[in-house]
């Protein structure tokens, strides 16, 4: 057995395969930080969310080389995000009408 043959993968892939790799976890990282932010100071647990539990996309990432896949990571953390702001919006709005939920027009 070689040196080579005990590697990890991530140390045989290209730079852009890396940056890929640093970018979905920077992004996670900062959709982490949101999400406890938001169960600290607004009762709100993004992980009972809709947009929490379909990860179709990041089944069909797994299967794709990383720079492929990062897209589709990237794109579900940034609907995870929105999707956190927007259950943060809409417990400001209850609080502001009394405890009650806005009526829409």
């Amino acid at each position: 057995m070689s040196i080579k043959d005990s590697e990890p993968d991530y140390l045989n892939e290209t730079e852009a395969e890396l940056r890929s790799r640093i970018t979905q976890y920077l992004v996670y990282a900062r959709v982490q930080s949101l999400g406890y932010t938001a169960l600290r100071s607004y009762g709100v647990d993004y992980q009972s969310l809709p947009e929490w539990k379909d990860d179709a996309d990041l089944d069909i990432a797994r299967k794709l080389k990383p720079i492929k896949g990062s897209e589709l990571v990237v794109a579900w953390l940034m609907r995870l995000e929105h999707a956190i702001k927007a259950a943060i919006k809409r417990k400001q709005l209850v609080g502001l009408n009394g405890g009650k939920a806005p009526t829409t027009h």
